[in-house]
């Protein structure tokens, strides 16, 4: 049995709306939702991703809300190929850490770690590429989650999302990762989610460590040999006298 390390994280936070063509089926496992005006780059993305890793949804613009709060607790990557992004995908794309991949040109409403592709393939690569994420013996595992280097297993969905987008981070706040910072302080590993100075984004970095120089071995000193062990001076002969 696994060994689980912490909670997932809250469930994606949208207010309810009705389907066009009804509620899409809930998704425990890791689910990426594709934004696009048809099903042509939905049906592209399956044909070139791992699906035992993510589960690739397909949604319209009036269907995204529900496709997005089916994904359980929130989607892993958002793909879009749309001009505008309703308010409430905005707002809850300012609260949790989804990946975000364009095709085209994309919304002004687009969070500042959003990466934008005018080539399908490059796109498509950098999705496999997030899948395959490696970061300190940190990796995706099956279905969702995070496989440890020691061995164990991770739920959470903050640290899910800092690997998939390692080496780069998301523009959220700290806060946003607790869950994250939790699994691997319980797991003993020397990652944390970090705020980079240049960016300004938030990423998986080496955990701190004290800036103390180390300490230098103390000199013994030299040891004056004991009278008793002194050695005896020689008696200096005489030498021969004059002829």
């Amino acid at each position: 049995m696994r060994a689980h390390h912490d909670h997932p994280g809250e469930p994606v936070s949208l207010p309810p709306t009705s389907a066009r063509l009804g509620l899409l089926a809930a998704e425990p496992d890791r689910a990426l939702v594709v934004l696009a005006a048809d099903g042509e780059l939905a049906v592209a993305l399956r044909e070139n991703l791992d699906r035992q890793r993510v589960v690739v949804k397909d949604a319209r613009p009036e269907e995204v809300e529900d496709a997005m709060r089916s994904c359980h607790p929130w989607p892993w990557m958002l793909v879009g190929a749309v001009p505008e992004l309703p308010l409430p995908v905005v707002a809850a794309l300012t609260r949790q850490p989804v990946l975000v991949l364009w095709y085209g040109p994309g919304p002004v409403e687009l969070p500042r770690h959003a990466r934008r592709f005018d080539r399908f393939a490059e796109l498509a690569a950098a999705a496999a590429r997030a899948l395959e994420q490696e970061v300190g013996g940190l990796r995706l595992a099956i279905g969702c989650g995070v496989d440890l280097p020691c061995g164990g297993y991770s739920r959470s969905a903050e640290l899910q999302a800092l690997v998939a987008a390692a080496p780069a981070g998301f523009d959220l706040p700290l806060s946003a990762f607790r869950s994250a910072a939790h699994a691997l302080a319980a797991a003993d590993l020397p990652w944390r989610p970090m705020r980079d100075p240049g960016t300004r984004q938030v990423g998986l970095r080496p955990a701190a460590t004290s800036q103390r120089p180390p300490a230098v071995p103390r000199q013994k000193p030299p040891v004056a040999p004991s009278p008793d062990h002194r050695p005896l001076s020689r008696p200096v002969r005489p030498g021969p006298g004059p002829a």
